[in-house]
C-alpha cells in the first residue's frame, strides 16, 4: 500500500492517488496534514484528461492507515509528518513559478505527478 500526502489533500496528493489507481492494483490512499474538506476542481479535471478520477472529499492523516504503508510519499515542500513516519518527498513541478496558471498549470502538474507515479510503480 502506498500513501500520498500533501498539505490539504485537495490537489496533488489526490491527483497522485487517482493516477496510481489508474495504473496499478496496488492499494493507494491520499491524505493531508490540514485537509480542506473538498478537492480542487481544476486538479480533478486535469487527471480526468489522463483517464483517472479523483475522490470528492479531502482526508486527514487519521483517515488512512499511514503507519501500515509500504511507502509514504509527501508531495511538495510544505507538508510535515510526525517524526515516527518514514517518507520520501516529491518536489513536483510548480508552473506558477514560471508564470503559467489555470488549466495549463494543472495539466503540467498532472503530467509531472503521472510520470512520478509511473516510475514508482515500475520500481515496485
Amino acid at each position: 500500500m502506498i500513501v500520498y500526502v500533501c498539505v490539504s489533500n485537495a490537489g496533488k496528493s489526490q491527483m497522485a492517488e487517482a493516477l496510481h489507481r489508474l495504473h496499478s492494483d496496488i492499494p493507494a490512499y491520499s491524505c493531508g496534514v490540514k485537509p480542506k474538506g473538498s478537492v480542487n476542481a481544476e486538479s480533478a479535471r486535469a487527471v480526468e484528461k489522463l483517464g483517472a478520477t479523483m475522490g470528492t472529499v479531502s482526508k486527514g492523516l487519521q483517515d488512512v492507515p499511514i503507519r501500515e504503508a509500504q511507502r509514504v510519499i509527501v508531495l511538495g515542500p510544505d507538508a510535515q509528518l510526525p517524526a515516527d513516519i518514514t517518507y520520501e518527498r516529491w518536489l513536483t513541478d510548480e508552473p506558477s513559478l514560471r508564470g503559467i496558471e489555470g488549466e495549463e498549470r494543472m495539466d503540467l502538474i498532472a503530467a509531472d505527478i503521472d510520470a512520478r507515479v509511473r516510475a514508482l510503480l515500475a520500481e515496485l
